[in-house]
Protein backbone atom coordinates (compact mmCIF):
# COMPACT_ATOMS: atom_id res chain seq x y z
CA UNK A 1 0.00 0.00 0.00
CA UNK A 2 1.59 3.28 -1.02
CA UNK A 3 0.80 6.87 0.30
CA UNK A 4 1.60 9.96 -1.70
CA UNK A 5 1.36 13.24 -0.20
CA UNK A 6 2.15 15.35 -3.23
CA UNK A 7 5.38 16.70 -4.86
CA UNK A 8 6.35 19.26 -1.97
CA UNK A 9 4.82 17.63 1.15
CA UNK A 10 3.56 20.99 2.62
CA UNK A 11 0.46 19.06 4.51
CA UNK A 12 2.86 16.23 5.54
CA UNK A 13 5.54 18.61 7.02
CA UNK A 14 2.86 20.44 9.42
CA UNK A 15 1.79 17.22 10.43
CA UNK A 16 5.18 16.14 11.25
CA UNK A 17 6.67 19.14 12.51
CA UNK A 18 3.08 19.59 15.03
CA UNK A 19 4.23 15.86 16.02
CA UNK A 20 7.53 16.96 16.98
CA UNK A 21 6.33 20.02 18.74
CA UNK A 22 4.14 18.09 21.17
CA UNK A 23 5.99 15.05 21.52
CA UNK A 24 7.91 14.64 25.23
CA UNK A 25 10.05 11.84 23.94
CA UNK A 26 11.73 10.40 21.15
CA UNK A 27 9.12 7.27 21.79
CA UNK A 28 6.11 9.36 21.81
CA UNK A 29 7.64 11.42 18.20
CA UNK A 30 7.95 8.25 16.62
CA UNK A 31 4.78 6.63 17.62
CA UNK A 32 3.04 9.32 16.19
CA UNK A 33 4.71 9.40 13.31
CA UNK A 34 3.78 5.86 12.83
CA UNK A 35 -0.06 6.95 13.32
CA UNK A 36 0.09 9.15 10.40
CA UNK A 37 0.85 6.66 8.00
CA UNK A 38 -0.67 3.23 9.63
CA UNK A 39 -4.52 2.96 9.74
CA UNK A 40 -6.04 1.26 13.12
CA UNK A 41 -2.09 2.21 14.56
CA UNK A 42 -3.86 1.80 18.37
CA UNK A 43 -4.44 -2.08 16.97
CA UNK A 44 -1.23 -2.92 15.94
CA UNK A 45 -0.01 -5.59 18.44
CA UNK A 46 3.27 -6.60 16.47
CA UNK A 47 4.72 -5.34 13.14
CA UNK A 48 7.61 -7.09 11.10
CA UNK A 49 9.64 -5.28 8.36
CA UNK A 50 9.91 -1.47 8.29
CA UNK A 51 7.54 0.88 6.04
CA UNK A 52 9.74 2.79 3.71
CA UNK A 53 9.42 6.06 2.20
CA UNK A 54 10.96 8.33 -0.32
CA UNK A 55 13.93 10.45 0.34
CA UNK A 56 12.69 13.71 0.97
CA UNK A 57 10.45 12.56 3.46
CA UNK A 58 13.26 10.34 5.01
CA UNK A 59 15.30 13.25 5.25
CA UNK A 60 12.80 15.81 6.82
CA UNK A 61 12.16 13.49 9.58
CA UNK A 62 15.69 12.40 10.22
CA UNK A 63 16.33 16.50 10.81
CA UNK A 64 13.09 16.72 12.96
CA UNK A 65 14.66 14.21 14.78
CA UNK A 66 18.27 15.66 15.03
CA UNK A 67 17.23 19.00 16.22
CA UNK A 68 14.94 17.32 18.75
CA UNK A 69 17.09 15.54 20.56
CA UNK A 70 20.08 17.97 20.54
CA UNK A 71 17.21 20.17 22.45
CA UNK A 72 15.57 17.59 24.86
CA UNK A 73 18.26 14.04 24.73
CA UNK A 74 21.52 15.81 24.65
CA UNK A 75 23.74 13.00 24.89
CA UNK A 76 22.21 10.34 22.70
CA UNK A 77 23.24 10.39 19.26
CA UNK A 78 21.15 12.89 17.69
CA UNK A 79 18.89 11.10 15.23
CA UNK A 80 19.46 8.08 16.18
CA UNK A 81 15.71 6.55 17.22
CA UNK A 82 14.75 7.19 13.07
CA UNK A 83 17.87 5.54 11.91
CA UNK A 84 17.30 2.48 14.50
CA UNK A 85 13.34 1.82 14.33
CA UNK A 86 12.32 4.42 11.30
CA UNK A 87 11.24 4.03 7.99
CA UNK A 88 13.47 2.63 5.68
CA UNK A 89 14.69 5.01 2.38
CA UNK A 90 13.20 3.59 -1.16
CA UNK A 91 14.99 5.22 -3.63
CA UNK A 92 12.20 4.37 -6.32
CA UNK A 93 9.41 6.11 -4.20
CA UNK A 94 8.75 9.61 -4.70
CA UNK A 95 10.27 11.87 -1.98
CA UNK A 96 7.09 12.08 -0.27
CA UNK A 97 5.53 8.48 -0.72
CA UNK A 98 5.56 5.64 1.76
CA UNK A 99 5.38 2.31 1.22
CA UNK A 100 4.12 -0.07 4.00
CA UNK A 101 3.93 -3.36 1.66
CA UNK A 102 7.46 -4.18 3.21
CA UNK A 103 5.28 -5.03 6.59
CA UNK A 104 3.06 -7.24 8.30
CA UNK A 105 0.79 -6.49 10.97
CA UNK A 106 -0.76 -8.29 13.95
CA UNK A 107 -3.88 -6.33 15.33
CA UNK A 108 -5.68 -6.42 18.68
CA UNK A 109 -8.49 -8.11 18.30
CA UNK A 110 -11.40 -4.98 18.22
CA UNK A 111 -13.37 -4.74 21.61
CA UNK A 112 -17.02 -7.48 21.39
CA UNK A 113 -19.31 -5.36 23.54
CA UNK A 114 -22.62 -7.18 23.84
Amino acid sequence: MKYSRGKDGASLKGKIEEVFDKACSQAEALNEIYRLFIPNWYRVKTLAGWPACGNRLNRFILNKFIVFDYEKHPGTLAGGLWLSRGFSEDPALGGWEVDLSPCRFTYEEEPCFT
